[in-house]
Protein backbone atom coordinates (compact mmCIF):
# COMPACT_ATOMS: atom_id res chain seq x y z
CA UNK A 1 0.00 0.00 0.00
CA UNK A 2 2.81 2.31 0.73
CA UNK A 3 3.62 3.51 -2.52
CA UNK A 4 -0.21 3.10 -3.92
CA UNK A 5 -0.95 5.90 -0.96
CA UNK A 6 2.03 8.21 -1.93
CA UNK A 7 1.27 8.13 -5.70
CA UNK A 8 -2.42 8.73 -5.20
CA UNK A 9 -1.60 11.64 -3.30
CA UNK A 10 0.69 12.77 -5.87
CA UNK A 11 -1.07 12.33 -8.93
CA UNK A 12 -3.63 14.54 -6.99
CA UNK A 13 -1.26 16.98 -6.29
CA UNK A 14 -1.46 17.21 -2.40
CA UNK A 15 1.78 17.48 -0.70
CA UNK A 16 2.13 15.27 3.12
CA UNK A 17 1.43 18.26 4.84
CA UNK A 18 -2.16 19.53 3.19
CA UNK A 19 -3.21 15.76 3.78
CA UNK A 20 -2.12 15.62 7.33
CA UNK A 21 -3.76 18.84 8.17
CA UNK A 22 -7.15 17.52 6.76
CA UNK A 23 -6.58 14.15 8.62
CA UNK A 24 -5.57 16.23 11.93
CA UNK A 25 -2.36 14.49 12.42
CA UNK A 26 1.31 15.05 11.56
CA UNK A 27 2.39 14.85 8.23
CA UNK A 28 5.31 12.31 9.58
CA UNK A 29 2.47 9.45 10.68
CA UNK A 30 1.22 9.96 7.13
CA UNK A 31 4.74 9.59 5.70
CA UNK A 32 4.97 6.26 7.77
CA UNK A 33 1.64 4.81 6.22
CA UNK A 34 3.14 5.50 2.52
CA UNK A 35 6.67 3.62 3.75
CA UNK A 36 4.65 0.74 5.14
CA UNK A 37 5.91 1.83 8.89
CA UNK A 38 2.70 1.30 10.64
CA UNK A 39 -1.10 0.09 9.44
CA UNK A 40 -3.53 2.54 8.26
CA UNK A 41 -7.00 2.04 10.52
CA UNK A 42 -10.27 1.63 9.12
CA UNK A 43 -11.80 5.13 9.88
CA UNK A 44 -8.20 7.05 7.94
CA UNK A 45 -8.56 5.14 4.97
CA UNK A 46 -12.37 6.18 4.63
CA UNK A 47 -11.14 9.78 5.17
CA UNK A 48 -8.32 9.14 2.69
CA UNK A 49 -11.15 7.79 -0.16
CA UNK A 50 -13.07 10.94 0.14
CA UNK A 51 -9.61 13.19 0.67
CA UNK A 52 -8.27 11.68 -2.74
CA UNK A 53 -11.47 10.94 -4.44
CA UNK A 54 -11.12 7.57 -4.63
CA UNK A 55 -13.03 4.18 -3.55
CA UNK A 56 -12.25 3.17 0.14
CA UNK A 57 -12.44 -0.50 -1.91
CA UNK A 58 -9.34 0.83 -3.73
CA UNK A 59 -7.08 1.51 -0.71
CA UNK A 60 -8.11 -0.87 1.42
CA UNK A 61 -7.14 -3.65 -1.42
CA UNK A 62 -3.50 -1.96 -1.45
CA UNK A 63 -4.07 -2.43 2.59
CA UNK A 64 -5.15 -5.82 2.66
Amino acid sequence: MSSHLQTIRETRRLSRADVATRLGMSAKQLERWEKGKTDVKRMHLLALADIYEVPVEELEEVAA
